[in-house]
């Protein structure tokens, strides 16, 4: 899909789909996550797990 179709559909610019793509924007919300991979037909699941287990009562 071109970056113009995908802007299209998420409402976000291709300036901004660029800058994503390319890593010129540091970080992506996870707003902003949700919205493209929902145009892209995707649902985002994030799962939350410790990294050290739970702890010992």
């Amino acid at each position: 899909m071109t970056q113009a179709k995908l802007a299209n559909l998420s409402g976000i610019s291709r300036v901004t789909l660029g800058n994503i793509e390319r890593d010129k924007l540091g970080s992506v919300s996870v707003k902003t996550l949700d919205i493209i991979l929902a145009s892209l037909g995707y649902e985002l699941d994030i799962n939350l797990t410790t990294r050290y287990g739970l702890p010992s009562l």
